[in-house]
């Protein structure tokens, strides 16, 4: 049986909300702080949303290497997304087609494949996007967290810290 209730709040995540709850917590395995390769076995498509998913992740501080396989999995279901995607938008009826019988008329409509594919793929990628902090709300949780050296609003106030 699967672990119950909401899962944990990562460490990194509580500390940089300032929560107490992020010092209290002793011997959570840390992961490196390395950036992964590329996997080798990604399309060409599913390695351009790699290097742009994974810059994002950087520039949050938020990559490791320890979630390579995550981040290949988004990578790859992306890519085919945007195949999905790209192929709904090619068709002139577009996300149905209509059967015929054999005298021309119309029996059925019905939806290309593509559309449930893009329909699943849209939630697997939705998942994964708010376990990465790549959704607003995800990222609301996350604002603590400095992506530059600017200053804060209160060292500018209160004059103390950096100065502009």
């Amino acid at each position: 049986m699967g672990a119950r209730g909401t899962p944990r709040t990562p460490t990194k995540i509580l500390k940089a909300r300032g929560s107490w709850r992020g010092n209290a917590r002793k011997g959570e395995p840390s992961p490196s702080g390395k950036l992964p390769a590329c996997p080798r076995w990604l399309n060409a498509n599913a390695r351009r949303v790699w290097g742009r998913m994974l810059r994002r992740l950087e520039d949050m501080r938020l990559a490791t290497q320890t979630d390579e396989n995550l981040y290949a999995r988004y990578a790859a279901a992306v890519a085919d997304w945007r195949a999905c995607r790209e192929f709904i938008d090619q068709q002139d009826a577009g996300a149905c087609y209509m059967v015929r019988d054999r005298r021309g008329l119309i029996v059925a409509i019905r939806e290309y494949p593509q559309v449930k594919r893009l329909e699943r793929l849209s939630e697997q990628c939705l998942k994964m996007e708010r376990q990465m902090g790549l959704t607003p709300s995800a990222r609301a949780g996350l604002a603590g967290i400095q992506t530059t050296d600017q200053e804060t609003a209160k060292s500018r106030f209160f004059g103390t810290g950096a100065t502009a």
